[in-house]
């Protein structure tokens, strides 16, 4: 019967010692995987940030937190997409997605909230400018600085800028934003333009005609002046768009 016992405390002692060992394994794996699901995630993040601004710059990631369940720590296949009114310089939500496969639909990660800071070039009021004035190239500094605390969105050229009209008035080194400038029409309906198709490095050139009027980067749509074919294009430029495959 001792026998017997001293089995049952040997067993019960190695059974411990196992679980202990697991255990320590499993944080040891987890442990492993943090700086690896950090890296994903800030990347993740820092392609999102550069995708939304459309230009390229520093990215700052401060203070992240992340609420997302184990996957995806190649920063490949991870997608942060910027929840309803993020901002540059406060702390933002950011939702976390696996790419799918395959033809096969994302799957949902969770969550990450972050400050993130940008430096980038941005166009800024040369001088004070009044309500209502349209945009000269004298009124507009280009330059590479820290964006601010402004809403995570593209920030427009100089060039874009030109011929815009100030929704109000604008103090010097104000950030030029999309919601401060109206965009200049590039394209106006009934206007000839010049039609860009690339497909396979090959770029194709026609004339057409505008039947939507446009500014930068907005979506119109065209007629080629030849075959008479209606088209879906992105406006590039002044009296020049690009066919939407």
């Amino acid at each position: 019967m001792k026998c017997s016992r001293r089995s049952t405390t040997w067993r019960g002692s190695a059974a411990a010692a196992l679980a202990a060992a697991l255990c320590l394994l499993a944080q040891a794996a987890v442990a492993q995987d943090a700086p690896a699901r950090d890296t994903a995630v800030r990347a993740a993040i820092r392609g999102a940030v550069l995708s939304r601004i459309g230009v390229d710059g520093e990215v700052r990631i401060e203070d992240l937190l992340l609420r997302a369940r184990d996957g995806a720590e190649d920063a490949g296949q991870m997608v942060a997409t910027p929840e309803p009114g993020a901002r540059l310089g406060r702390p933002s939500r950011f939702s976390l997605s696996l790419k799918g496969t395959a033809g096969q639909p994302s799957t949902a990660l969770g969550y990450a909230t972050a400050t993130v800071f940008v430096t980038a070039t941005c166009a800024r009021a040369a001088r004070p400018i009044a309500a209502g004035a349209v945009l000269g190239d004298a009124d507009i500094v280009e330059g590479m600085g820290d964006a601010g605390e402004v809403p995570l969105q593209r920030l427009p050229s100089a060039g874009e800028l030109v011929g815009g009209r100030a929704r109000r008035a604008l103090q010097e080194g104000e950030l030029l934003l999309p919601a401060l400038v109206s965009a200049p029409r590039l394209v106006q309906s009934g206007d000839p333009v010049t039609i860009r198709l690339r497909a396979d490095g090959v770029e194709v050139e026609t004339r057409g005609i505008a039947t939507q009027s446009g500014g930068p980067g907005d979506t119109v749509r065209v007629v080629n002046a030849g075959s008479r074919r209606a088209l879906t294009a992105r406006v590039v430029g002044p009296g020049e768009v690009e066919v939407i495959r």
